[in-house]
C-alpha cells in the first residue's frame, strides 16, 4: 500500500510546472515623473516639471501555493530619470505567483540607484518615503521652487497585473518576466479622495503658503487648512469661476493638505502599470 502511494505522489509531482524563468524587478514613474505636466493637464492651470522623483521602494515577496521566495531590502529610485532595474531574480520555478511590495523610508543597507547621498540620508532621518524637487509654473504669476518629502510606510499585496488585469505574474520556464512597481505621479495633485472619478489635478493651494524664499516644502502643506484654504493673497483660495476650491477628503479623515497628499499617494504604488493592490499599513495588520 505504502508503495502505492508513493508512486501516486510521484506522479503528482511530475504533473506540476516544470523549468524556471526569471523576474526583471524595476520601478518607473513613467512621462509624468520624467516631463511633468502641461498647464492644460489642471484646473489651475499651473505646469509642473521635476528635477527629482525619488522613491523607497522593495522588500519583493512572490508567494505560490504555499511557496514563498522574498528578497528583502529597500530600493531608492529617482524614477524622473526613467524606469530603472531594482534588481533580476533568477531561477523562480515557472507557474502563477501573487506579488507583494513596501513603500517605506530608506534604511542603511538600502540598494541606491543614482540618487546622493544627502537625499537618500534626509529621508531616512526625516520618515520619508517619496522626496520629490522641481518647478511650477503659471502664465500671469510666475515661478515657484518645490522640494517635499512625505512619509509612507505600507504593504502591497494581492497585485493584479496592469498589463492584463489577472492576479500576480506568471514565468515562463526560460522566460524573463518583467515586475515593475509603477508610480502614478498624479495621485500626489488630486483634490478628491476614495475615487478616481470626477477628480481634478491642482497645485495652486501648494503654493500659498510657500516659505519666504518661495520654496514650497512639507511645512507649507501642513499649513493648508482643509476647511479654509488659503490663495497666494490670503484670502480664500478660489477657482477661475470665482467659487471656493474644494479638496473633497471622501470618507478618510484628513485636516490639511500634507494629509490629504499623503493619503492619495498611499494609492500610488502599481503592479506593471495599471495593476491594482491591496494597501496595508505596515505594523497595522488593516
Amino acid at each position: 500500500m505504502n508503495r502505492y502511494v508513493l508512486l501516486a505522489a510521484l506522479s503528482l509531482c511530475a504533473c506540476g510546472p516544470q523549468g524556471a524563468g526569471t523576474f526583471q524587478v524595476t520601478v518607473a514613474g513613467g512621462e509624468r515623473a520624467e516631463r511633468g505636466f502641461a498647464p492644460t493637464l489642471l484646473k489651475d492651470r499651473w505646469a509642473i516639471s521635476f528635477t527629482k522623483y525619488i522613491v523607497s521602494v522593495g522588500d519583493v515577496e512572490a508567494t505560490r501555493e504555499g511557496t514563498r521566495l522574498e528578497r528583502p531590502g529597500l530600493h531608492v529610485v529617482d524614477v524622473q530619470k526613467g524606469t530603472r532595474t531594482a534588481f533580476t531574480w533568477p531561477d523562480v520555478p515557472a507557474g502563477r505567483w501573487d506579488v507583494a511590495f513596501s513603500m517605506r523610508p530608506p534604511t542603511e543597507d538600502a540598494t541606491v540607484h543614482d540618487v546622493a547621498a544627502e537625499d537618500v540620508a534626509e529621508m531616512r532621518a526625516r520618515g520619508w518615503a517619496y522626496l520629490f524637487e522641481g518647478r511650477a509654473t503659471k502664465t500671469g504669476v510666475g515661478s515657484t521652487r518645490f522640494r517635499v518629502g512625505l512619509p509612507l510606510n505600507h504593504r502591497y499585496t494581492r497585485c493584479t497585473n496592469g498589463l492584463d488585469g489577472t492576479v500576480g505574474l506568471v514565468v515562463g520556464d526560460g522566460a524573463t518576466e518583467t515586475l515593475e512597481m509603477t508610480m502614478h505621479v498624479d495621485h500626489m495633485l488630486y483634490d478628491k479622495l476614495g475615487t478616481h472619478r470626477g477628480v481634478n489635478l491642482r497645485f495652486e493651494a501648494w503654493t500659498a503658503l510657500a516659505a519666504d524664499d518661495g520654496l514650497v516644502t512639507l511645512e507649507s502643506l501642513k499649513a493648508q487648512d482643509l476647511l479654509d484654504l488659503k490663495g497666494r493673497d490670503g484670502k480664500p483660495l478660489l477657482d477661475a469661476d470665482g467659487s471656493r476650491v474644494v479638496y473633497d477628503p471622501g470618507s478618510f479623515d484628513v485636516r490639511t493638505l500634507d494629509q490629504f497628499v499623503v493619503q492619495s499617494l498611499k494609492d500610488q504604488a502599481h503592479l506593471n502599470g495599471g495593476g491594482l493592490c491591496t494597501v496595508t499599513a505596515i505594523g497595522s495588520g488593516t
